[in-house]
């Protein structure tokens, strides 16, 4: 069986929770099962010239395309333009390799940076597309379903909130040109008559807005959304890692429950020790895994670490960009910056600490480093947003925190410095995550059936 994993980038060019994630499976499956595993990649070096470089790694067969380029998600404004969704260039390089290949199974990993429209490609070819959604991007264009502003967004809303996300709120009074709009937003999708008078109502609502030229046509955020939505209805499978993201999209896409197959990722076996043998004293040493993000609350953790003594508790940081950051802002001296680290550093990780602090600001739709924490028997402070409600029962296997509060988080913390000894409780409550294996197996089936039900 010809497997074909579809991925925006791939090691060791790109490294991330999909990537490593996407190579792994792809090795474990051209090792343990015997498969032929090719992979259609973005991510091609600007310094090669021609549009795609093939290359075998591990067994693994990979294209690397020139993809679109991903700055775009780093500027104020979120790139809806059609090309980021729907790319003719890529859709033939895409065909080639299908027709090269002749894969029995295609898989979807991500397509951000490449085409979602190379889904409905695979099933003009007969084949049965199978989809992972990793985190918000058929959903949001920036993502991370954060405004501008900094708040939760929650959800699309057919667009309209994508729209209100671009202006940023600095529309300025001027009646709306509905009219023309709607003529041609409703010339090129369909949409139901009763989504068509939400948003004619909705758009009628904001006349104290100039949607005009300067802030441009609300169409492409209409467009995106309707586009990507029937682009994964039309998926055979749909995977989610997480309850928490299978509920989202079921809501948000108007996908039936059933369609999205819950999945969560496996986690490669590590060995660590116990950074304390006996009971815990103080000071406690908390950890934080992961770059020097915004939207990880790694500063807001930094902040409140401030405020307690270095006979009280210690922060242990892990990831890469911490050292330059730490000269710069001068940390306290009970934060300790270890740098940057892999998957072959998991065991010295996570005996350095305690217990996992993860204060992130957005959705988290799976947390490998929290599920990588949970497998070394290690309990997690988080935000109580996402995933998190999901995976930790506040005050059995670990404490939830209000997102983006100081004063919470420091409760949080206190609460485990003044009883070290709830770690050594959190952590006989904790379940083992899934297993590698288990999780390789799963997928297997589906690819299995996939291929069966393609003939």
């Amino acid at each position: 069986m010809k497997i074909l994993e579809v991925t925006h980038g791939f090691p060791p060019l790109q490294r991330g929770g999909t990537e490593n994630n996407t190579y792994l499976l792809s090795k474990t499956l051209a090792k343990n099962k015997n498969l032929k595993i090719y992979v259609f990649s973005g991510g091609l070096s600007s310094k090669y010239y021609q549009d795609f470089k093939d290359e075998t790694i591990d067994g693994i067969n990979i294209r690397r395309i020139h993809s679109v380029s991903l700055s775009f998600l780093k500027q104020d404004f979120p790139n809806v333009d059609i090309f980021t969704y729907k790319n003719t260039h890529i859709e033939k390089m895409f065909m080639d390799y299908l027709d090269n290949v002749k894969p029995d199974v295609v898989h979807f990993q991500h397509t951000i940076g490449l085409s979602a429209s190379l889904i409905h490609i695979t099933l003009e070819k007969n084949l049965r597309p199978i989809v992972t959604i990793r985190d918000f991007w058929y959903l949001c264009p920036r993502i991370k379903l954060l405004t501008p502003t900094g708040d939760l967004c929650r959800g699309p809303e057919y667009g309209l909130n994508c729209f209100f996300c671009y202006s940023k709120g600095t529309l300025k009074t001027k009646k709306p040109t509905y009219s023309k709009l709607a003529r041609q937003m409703f010339s090129i999708i369909k949409v139901p008559v009763s989504i068509k008078n939400y948003i004619k109502n909705r758009i009628m609502a904001m006349e104290r807005y100039n949607i005009g030229d300067k802030y441009g046509n609300a169409l492409p955020f209409f467009a995106r959304y309707y586009y990507l939505k029937e682009t994964l209805q039309s998926a055979k499978y749909i995977i989610s890692p997480s309850l928490f993201l299978k509920s989202f999209y079921s809501e948000k896409m108007n996908i039936e429950p059933s369609r999205i197959n819950f999945i969560p990722h496996g986690i490669v076996p590590f060995k660590t020790k116990r950074r304390s043998k006996g009971s815990i004293k103080r000071p406690v040493y908390f950890g934080y895994a992961g770059s020097p993000n915004k939207y990880k609350g790694a500063y807001l953790l930094i902040d409140v670490f401030k405020q307690i003594p270095p006979a009280d508790a210690k922060l242990v940081i892990w990831g890469r960009g911490w050292e330059k950051i730490s000269e710069q802002m001068k940390f306290s001296k009970n934060i300790i910056v270890k740098g940057e680290y892999s998957s072959q550093d998991l065991n010295k990780v996570f005996s350095s600490f305690d217990i996992l602090i993860i204060p992130s600001t957005c959705y988290e739709t799976f947390s490998f480093v929290a599920h990588e924490a949970f497998s070394a028997r290690i309990p997690v402070i988080a935000s109580n947003i996402g995933v998190f409600n999901d995976i930790i029962q506040d005050g059995k296997n670990g404490l939830l925190f209000e997102r983006n509060d100081a004063n919470s988080l420091y409760n949080s913390i206190n609460k485990i410095i003044e009883n070290p000894g709830l770690i050594a409780k959190f952590s006989k409550n904790i379940r083992k995550p899934k297993s590698w294996d288990k999780y390789v197996d799963e997928l297997y089936n589906i690819y299995k059936e996939a291929s069966r039900t393609m003939k």
